[in-house]
This record gives structure tokens, sequence and C-alpha cells, in this order.
């Protein structure tokens, strides 16, 4: 072997002195061959190759097979720099090579080389740009190395790419794919700096823009163009035809190898836009009238229009035509049919108007639709959906004006009504008319017979294919309305009772009735008949008829007549009779009012006098009650009664069955066919209400603790409640019950765990209180519920029994004790006095199961366990601390109150004492 060192990094590099060497051939072992190339740093593409070619199990390639790998220090460098290329070259066959010769072409713009070559290099020929190395031989797995250092040649543009290729070549080579390996080099360019884009905006639509980009420094700079409108281009220079007008951000992006940078420009593309158009008034017109067309053109783009021309080609309908021109400048050019005009250079948001005025000739056809289009044009124009512009108007008929109408009433029911109606102008006019009675007619006359009498309002309407409208005119149709109604002042009157008849006529019409005439028959049921008549009205005959000339009525006037009778005696209860009286007129008459009248009589009972209504009451409820009723005169009277509670009855003496108590105001009403009366009684409904509450003291207890169930019962009703009972279902686990009554008399005759009470009677309001006192087993479990339920009955009616019932219910549990408190009492004076006996109390605001001690506070005690109160008396005065204890299976707690005790009950001195009272 021989060492090497590399002139340019200082690395050692070991190669294989020559091909056949011996102690190089024992040095390399077979099997290490793969691991001897990696370790002399040929590279991974050597061995890479050398793998992919050699088969599994053998150790080298078959034959001869050269390879080279060539690398440098730097792919991207500035001018002047140094760098190393690399050439890496072995023989990877199992047989040696012959001569080898190794060619490296390196680029131009290297300076300053350096060559250092392993190995044995039989010639070496430099003839730039290629340098050749021929090595007499490569024994098997035999490598070599070439480094070759350069400098580039600070002359060498920036943005150049140098490449440098090496090959290897010998004969009987079984594989040429890695004779060759190459490399670049680029050397780095100047930064970009200062990037400026520019256009030759604005443009018009149509031409090119030209665009500009510029860099203040940076080398090989290459240029991207975006021109906003979905286009793209390049190069430092280019063009661009945009295919519509408006502003538009190029945006130009400059890059090079070392950098990038970007920056826009604006772009304003104008284009004209000319638009017109036409409005024509009135839509439509009649023969004869004046139509006005009016242009309106301007131009809407963002250039100046040029060679504008607008063309209006008028209708024949239309003569005399004249126009009228504002804003730009135009000049007719004297085309037929008429109009053509010039107009003058149009620049942005510029325009005018222009008025043609004409007449419709009198021969156009009514009916026609006449249209006219204006057209612009322009030598450029962007948008030619607004270059014409159409009207059209309707040829109609001329407008109905001054429409009258007239008519020759009043009339007579009966007879024609004549009609006429004109207009100051119009064409082709036609007249309907509406009689104002339902009924139609038609024509500029006409004439139309009603069917009754009245005021009439007569509609014609005037029509033609222009315009419609209607006026009225008044009817009035004369006739006369005679009529009479007739009454009678009782017609249900008692036998020979008397009776008037009140006849009223008059004239309804709206014109006079003529020889008016009333006709009146008396029945033969009454006598004693006396006629009253006032105005001039005249009596020409007498009973039974009476005939009645009154003579003119005008309209709205009328009169009464009088008629007083008496029944004849005789007549039976129910004898019907009628009387009719008749009017007319030799007037024509018209109108919804009778001309005969009837006033029908019918005998009656005697009126009915004297009523009264009574009862049995009080009742007990679910007893029936008695009513009756008594007229004093009156036949056949019918009785209807209202019981007051919603329900009724009927007949002299019902009986009915109130459903709940109370009081009630019964009402029965006494009817015949004359009279009715009406009276009322009060019914006095009574019952029992009995009401049982149940309560329970305390709601909480604890084994042990005392507790009380108390009833309260009362009767709320209205009777005495008879045949009482109290039942109650004491609880299990209550021992040493006591039992105590108030207000009312008890029968125990039930005892525990239910107890039955038989009650005195309970007048309305009474009240009565049963308590039971007892106290809870000690071996009754925490959390047990003592139920109490309580009930009771009468025999005595009622009507809610919902309160008959009550329960309550205590639970076991143990809670702490709180709020213990003491007291002492039993003392006639203001304090005790020595030899006094007086009680304790102790109090607490909770706690169960809870057991007292007492410490008086002069040596006396009481046991653990002692009961809540307790008798004590001093021997001696003075101020004694008393101190109460209580205790539960939860914990205890003391009180501590003064007493002061004297001689003769009087405070020796006067402090607070607040536990002493009285």
């Amino acid at each position: 072997m021989r060492h090497h060192v590399h002139p340019e990094t200082g690395v050692t590099r070991r190669g294989l002195a020559q091909a056949g060497h011996p102690v190089a051939i024992l040095a390399i072992a077979a099997l290490c061959g793969a691991l001897l190339l990696t370790a002399l740093g040929f590279g991974s593409s050597l061995a890479a190759d050398r793998a992919s070619t050699q088969p599994q199990g053998v150790l080298a390639i078959p034959g001869v097979d050269v390879a080279i790998t060539k690398t440098v220090t730097s792919a991207q460098v500035e001018p002047g720099a140094r760098i190393t290329f690399t050439l890496d070259f072995a023989n990877l066959g199992d047989s040696p090579a012959g001569t080898v010769v190794v060619t490296d072409i390196l680029p131009a713009g290297l300076t300053n080389l350096s060559i250092q070559a392993s190995g044995n290099v039989s010639t070496y020929a430099a003839g730039p740009p290629n340098w050749v190395w021929q090595f007499p031989g490569l024994a098997s797995e035999e490598s070599d190395v070439i480094v070759i250092g350069a400098t580039i040649s600070p002359g060498v543009a920036r943005g150049t790419v140098l490449t440098n290729t090496a090959q290897i070549s010998a004969v009987g080579d079984v594989d040429s794919g890695n004779n060759q390996s190459a490399v670049t080099i680029t050397v780095l360019d100047l930064p970009i700096v200062g990037l400026a884009a520019t256009s030759d905006s604005p443009t018009l639509l149509g031409g090119t823009t030209n665009f500009t980009a510029s860099v203040t420094s940076g080398t090989s700079v290459a240029y991207a163009w975006d021109f906003g409108d979905g286009n793209t281009g390049s190069g430092a220079n280019p063009a661009h035809s945009y295919a519509a007008p408006g502003s538009y951000t190029a945006v130009v992006t400059a890059t090079n190898n070392v950098s990038g940078s970007s920056t826009s420009t604006g772009v304003v593309v104008v284009s004209p836009d000319v638009g017109i158009a036409k409005t024509v008034q009135p839509t439509q017109i009649w023969p004869g009238a004046v139509v006005t067309y009016t242009i309106t053109y301007s131009n809407a783009g963002t250039a100046p229009a040029t060679g504008v021309v607008i063309t209006d080609i008028v209708p024949a309908e239309i003569i005399s035509p004249s126009v009228l021109a504002a804003g730009a400048q135009i000049t007719d050019t004297g085309a037929l049919p008429p109009y053509v005009w010039q107009v003058a250079d149009l620049a942005p948001s510029a325009g005018g108007t222009i008025v043609i005025t004409g007449m419709l000739d009198a021969n156009a056809v009514v009916g026609s639709v006449v249209t006219n289009t204006a057209e612009i044009a322009a030598a450029s124009d962007w948008d030619p959906a607004d270059r014409t512009s159409s009207v059209v108007f309707t040829i109609v008929d001329q407008p109905i004006v001054g429409l009258a109408a007239i008519n020759d009433s009043p009339t007579m029911l009966g007879s024609s009504t004549q009609f006429t109606a004109a207009v100051v102008a119009g064409t082709n006019v036609s007249f309907t008319w509406a009689y104002g009675d339902g009924d139609t007619g038609a024509g500029a006359t006409s004439a139309h017979t009603y069917a009754a009498p009245g005021s009439y309002t007569a509609i014609v309407t005037a029509t033609n294919s222009t315009n419609s409208i209607a006026i009225t005119t008044p009817v009035t149709i004369l006739a006369a309305d005679v009529g009479i109604a007739k009454r009678v002042s009782n017609p249900l009157p008692p036998p020979e009772a008397a009776i008037t008849y009140t006849l009223v006529y008059s004239n309804a019409g709206n014109t006079t009735a003529a020889n008016v005439r009333i006709t009146d028959t008396l029945p033969v049921e009454v006598t004693d008949v006396v006629v009253y008549v006032s105005g001039s009205t005249v009596i020409i005959d007498n009973n039974p008829e009476y005939i009645l000339d009154v003579g003119s009525l005008a309209p709205g006037a009328g009169g009464t007549i009088v008629i007083t009778a008496k029944l004849r005696p005789g007549l039976a209860v129910g004898d019907i009779f009628t009387n009719t009286a008749t009017i007319g007129t030799a007037t024509v008459e018209a109108g919804p009012r009778p001309n005969t009248s009837s006033a029908v009589v019918a005998v009656g009972d005697a009126p009915i006098t004297g009523l009264t209504a009574t009862n049995d009451g009080p009742t007990l409820l679910s007893t029936s009650t008695q009513l009756t009723a008594t007229v004093a005169t009156g036949t056949n009277p019918t009785y209807e009664w209202d019981f007051g509670d919603g329900h009724i009855g009927a007949g002299p003496s019902p009986v009915h069955l109130y459903s709940r108590p109370g009081t009630f105001t019964a009402v029965v009403t006494a009817t015949n066919n004359t009279s009715f009366q009406v009276a009322t009684t009060v019914v006095e409904v009574k019952s029992a209400e009995l009401v049982l509450t149940k309560d329970v003291r305390p709601a909480i207890i604890g084994p042990g603790d005392p507790v009380t169930f108390t009833l309260t019962f009362t009767n709320a009703g209205s009777a005495v409640a008879s045949g009482l009972r109290l039942t109650d279902t004491f609880p299990a686990g209550i021992d040493n019950v006591t039992i105590s009554v108030n207000g009312v008399a008890v029968n125990l005759t039930g005892f525990g765990p239910t107890y039955i009470w038989d009650l005195a009677d309970m007048a309305p309001g009474a009240v009565g209180i049963i308590s039971l006192r007892g106290t809870v087993n000690s071996q009754t479990p925490t959390g047990t519920i003592l139920l109490n339920s309580a009930s009771i009955n009468t025999t005595t009616p009622e009507s809610d029994k919902s309160d008959n019932t009550a329960s309550a219910s205590a639970q076991v549990a143990l809670t702490p004790i709180e709020d213990l408190s003491g007291a002492v009492t039993g003392y006639a004076g203001i304090v005790p006095r020595t030899g006094e006996i007086l009680t304790f109390i102790a109090s607490v605001q909770s706690g169960t199961a809870v057991s007292y001690s007492w410490d008086f506070g002069d040596g006396s005690v009481t046991a653990a366990g002692s009961g809540q109160s307790a008798l004590h008396a001093y021997a001696r005065p003075g101020i004694y601390q008393v101190t109460v204890t209580a205790t539960n299976v939860l914990g205890s707690t003391a009180y501590t109150f003064p007493v002061m005790v004297t001689e003769d009950g009087n405070p020796a001195y006067y402090g607070f004492l607040p536990a002493i009272r009285k």
C-alpha cells in the first residue's frame, strides 16, 4: 500500500500500489472486498454498482469492470472561490484490468489547477480541456483516486453553469454504465435589488400595452408577468392586449439563482361606450294628436367616442315632424327617410338629447301599433347592448270628453221615462245605461218603465277604445201608497169588558192620493159603538158597516179613527171574533203598505189576584220540601216554579228535594190568558257539617319522648248533629296513653289501639277537643313513622263528608339538642320565698330522647335522667345559680340561670332576673 496526502484537503487516502502486488493481493481478503471499497471512500455509487451487478454469493463481478465517481466540494460558488474535484475509480471485477485510461474534461473558467493522483501513473497528458491519465492496470477490486484543485476565474460571468465530466476505460470492460461521472458548479448571481415595473397605459381598447421591468442590481434576472386578466408573459419588455376596458394590476416577478422579488404596476384600458335610449309620449294616441319622441344618447365609456352617427327613421304615420336638439353638436345628413345625424366627438360622460315632435296622421288606423327605433354607432364602441332603443305607441280613439245625460221625469208609475246622452268630443262612442232598478239599456237615447215608485239614479257610461266615463241623472217615479193599521186595546178582554179599536191611516207614497175611502164592518159581538173621526173625514154610513170618505191625502199625510165598544153579554170565555178595516184610492198605488188591517179579540179569563206562596220548611237535607201556591181570584190559573237551586217545577203544590243545605228563594208564577202574578217563598234546608282536624306535637320525636295527638272536631253546619261517633286508630309503640276531653260529653266505648267515642249531640258551631298523650317506647327504631288516623260520623245528613277524616304522623329520629333554656315558676310573691315549693322547667328548641338533670345551686341535685321539670324548695334566702343539663345519645348541653329567694317574696334588691317568671 502507498499513502497519499490530498494536496487541497490534507486527507490521507490509500490506494493499491499496482496490479499484482503480492502484498496487496494478500492484504485484500475476498470476503472483505465490499467493505474495503467503502473504507477507501470510493462512495456508495461504486459499492452500489458492484452490488447490483454481482451475483448472490459471488464476491466480485466476473471479468473486468472499471468504474468512476466524481464529486466536488461545492456546487454553488462565488467568482474567485477555490474548489476541489475528487475522482474515485476502481476495478469492481474479479479479473485484473489492463491499461486503464482516466479522462477528465475540465470546463473553461478554472485557474490555478493542482492535481494529485494515487497509484502508478504510467502516462499523463494535459491538453485542456481534456486531462488524461493512463495506469498500467488495476487488480481486481483495486481502487485509486485523483484530486484536482482549481480556482473559479474572477472573470466568469455570474450565473454561469460549469460542467466537469470524468471518464474511465479499460480493455474488456463488461459494464460501460459506470464509466462516466459528471458534476456541475453554478457561479452565484448577484442578488436582485430595486425591481421596478412600468407600462405605457392608459391604452385604448384593442391597442397594445407595453411593459418594462428593471432592477437596480442583479444578474441573470428572469422576468415573469401576470397581466391581471388571467394572461401571463415573460421578459423585461413584454407587450399585451387586453380584451376588455378597465383597471388592471400587472405583477412582475424577477428571479435568479440566489433571490426573487415581485412588484406591480397599474394598467388602465379605456374605450368609448356609446348608448342610446328613446321614449315616446303618449303611448296611446289618436289621429290628429301630437306625439313626442325623446332620444337620449351618451358616451358611458372611458375614452372619447369618434365617428358617432345617430339614425332615427320616423314612422310614416307621423306628419310634419320637427327636431329640437340639446347637448353635443349634431348635423343632419339629409338622408331619407329622416333622420341621420352626425354627432361631434363625445368625451367620456358627454351626451345630449334630441326631441322629435310630430302629429299623427288623421287617416291613421285605430288599433294599429307603431314602432320607432333609434340607433347609435361609433368608430369604436365597447358594449353593443345599448346601441339601439325602440318605443311603440298604439293608435286609439279620441278620448271622450263632456258626457251629459237628461231624462223627462217625474213620471207616474206605469209610464215610460225617456233618457238622452251626449258627448262634447270622442270618436266611436257607445252608451250603456243602468236605470238604477237593476235593469239596463243602450244607445244615446233610451226609454224605460219602472216597476215601483221612488227616486232612482240612472247611470250612463260612454265608452270607446281610449277611455270610458260615466255620469248620473236622477229619476223620480210617482205613485200613491195608502195604508191602514187597526189595533184593539185589549185582545183578550174578560166578559162584557169595554174595548177600543184604533185605525191609523196614511199615504206613504210620493204623490197625492185622491178619493180616499175607509170601510170598517164591526162584528156582532160588540155593542154600544161610538166612532170618533178627525179632520175632513165624513161618515157616510153607520153600524154595522161604517164608510168614511177621507178625500185627498198628500204624501206623508194621514189620520186616526177611534171606535169604542163593549162586549155583548152572553159571550163565553174563549169566544173569538175579528174586525177588519179597508182603505182605497183612485190614484195609482204601489208600495208595501197593506190596504186592509184586522184585529182579533178572544174572550179571556178573569184576571189573577192575590197570589201567595208557602213551604213547610225548614227542612232537613235529604228530606223533601212541600211548596204551595194559591190565588184570591182568577180563572184557569197555571203555576210554574223556580225552586232557587237551578231546578223548576209546576203545579199548585209541588214537592222538591234540595241537594244541598242553604237558604233558597222559590219563585212561583201564576198565569192565565189575561194576566199573571209572581210570588216568592224562602226555603231553609239544614244539615250537619262535621269538620275533623288532627295535630301531633312534636312532629319529630325520639325514643322515650312524650308525644301528644290532638283531635279537634266541630259542627260547621246549620242543623244539630246527632248519633255522633269518633274513631281514632292509635299507632303502636306509644306507652302510657292518657286521654283528655274538652267541649263535649263523650262515652268511650272502644279502647286502644282503636279508640271509639260516642259523642253527645253537637249544636251548630259546637267544638270538641280530645287529646291523647303518651310516651314513645324506648325500643322504637329511629325512622319509624307513627301514623294516627281518625274519623267522625253522624246520623244527621251532611252535604260534604270530605272533612270527616284526618290523620297526623310523627317521625322517630335522633336529633341533636339545640337552644336549651330553663325557668322557675310556681311562686306567689314577686320572687320565690324560703320554704316555697318551686317548679323548675327546662325546654329545648330541638332534640329528641332528651333526659335532664338539675343542680339547684344550694347543694341539691337531681339524678341524671330526671324529668324535664323538677320541684325544689330553698331553706335560706339568697341568689342561686341553677343549672339544668340536657342529654341524649348525640351529646349534652347545660344552661345556668339565677334564682333570687327572700324571706317574704319581695326582692331584696332589683336586678336583672331573666329566668324568673311567675
